[in-house]
């Protein structure tokens, strides 16, 4: 992935993560690292202070003036299967995320050693 980036420390310091692959986050599609190195590209790490009719106001006072931003927020990742599926103790799936999101290794369920899922909750992105 370093080389990917160019050796580009900044990049590496905020792109790759310190965690075994499938813990955390999904590896990054092709030409994705690559496109992060081209010269029409700018990767901005700073905080966001607001969002303004002309662009993004960072922490830093610099105003990066965009056309249009789009936000990412409110997803649904507490899916269940349409069958239902009885966890040990009799709790079901369904019910056991109502609780808590939770996977072991990225692929079971609590309480159903025999149920894995490829998807599940943590791989995309799971934050208690």
């Amino acid at each position: 992935m370093t080389a990917k980036l160019g050796h580009d420390a900044r990049l590496v310091k905020h792109v790759i993560r310190e965690f075994a692959v499938g813990c955390r986050r999904p590896t990054p599609g092709n030409g994705y690292l690559e496109a992060l190195i081209q010269p029409n590209v700018r990767v901005v790490t700073g905080q966001i202070e607001r969002l303004g009719e002309s662009g993004i106001l960072l922490e830093t006072g610099e105003l990066l003036e965009v056309d249009i931003f789009i936000c990412a927020t409110a997803f649904d990742i507490s899916f269940c299967p349409r069958l239902p599926l009885i966890a040990r103790g009799g709790v079901s799936l369904e019910d056991q995320r109502k609780e808590k999101l939770e996977a072991y290794l990225s692929l079971t369920a609590p309480n159903m050693p025999n149920y894995f899922s490829m998807f599940s909750v943590a791989p995309l992105g799971l934050k208690e």
